[in-house]
């Protein structure tokens, strides 16, 4: 063979082996495969792990309703937006239906009432400017069919206020939901004082 074939053959050697991949430091070496490393998906916590993890944030939640103007006692827009808060805070918990099916009934419950504490809140405030109630010196009464009672004096200067019963009484059935899974799961502090 001839010498200028010999030069090609041996640069086209080496021209292989820098292209294989091999990178520059490891001329000879083999080339380096990465593999697929399997890690354990976390298993999901149980009803007792989520009601540890959810102390916390019951106990803020407390606090924050704790902190409301007590003269507004129908403020539920803040009221909705804390329990929207302690929702959030809790969803980030690897829960299931069946690793933790009362913590996800729990946090089901939460999130209604924060839906439903705005809801009622809006009709509330409208339903006591159209009764011409001043509403930083309101009383409000709830019979048991869901009738809404506002008055700014004597009891018997009360008016009825046109708020749909079906809406309070689904309130207050959330409010059941939520304090009796906040009981099971030894959350006291997330459950709502009547």
């Amino acid at each position: 063979m001839n010498k200028k074939y010999k030069l090609m053959v041996f640069l086209f050697l080496v021209m292989c082996i820098f292209l294989s991949g091999c990178g520059s430091t490891k001329v000879l070496s083999p080339t380096h495969t990465p593999t697929a490393t399997l890690t354990p998906t976390p298993k999901p916590i149980n009803d007792e792990e989520f009601a540890e993890a959810a102390r916390e944030v019951c106990s803020s939640l407390k606090t924050e309703i704790d902190s409301l103007n007590k003269f507004i006692l129908f403020d539920l827009t803040s009221k909705a937006e804390a329990y929207r808060k302690a929702a959030d805070a809790l969803a980030y918990l690897d829960i299931t239906e069946q690793s933790a099916p009362l913590g996800i009934y729990f946090l089901s419950s939460i999130n209604d009432l924060a839906s439903s504490f705005d809801i009622v809140g809006k009709a509330l405030s409208e339903a006591i400017a159209k009764a011409s109630l001043d509403e930083s010196n309101i009383s409000l009464a709830v019979t048991g069919d869901g009738t809404v009672y506002g008055s700014t004096g004597s009891i018997f200067e009360s008016k009825k206020l046109e708020v749909d019963p079906t809406m309070i009484k689904e309130l207050l059935q959330l409010i059941e939901q939520v304090n009796e899974a906040a009981i099971s799961l030894n959350l006291e502090d997330c459950a709502i004082e009547n």
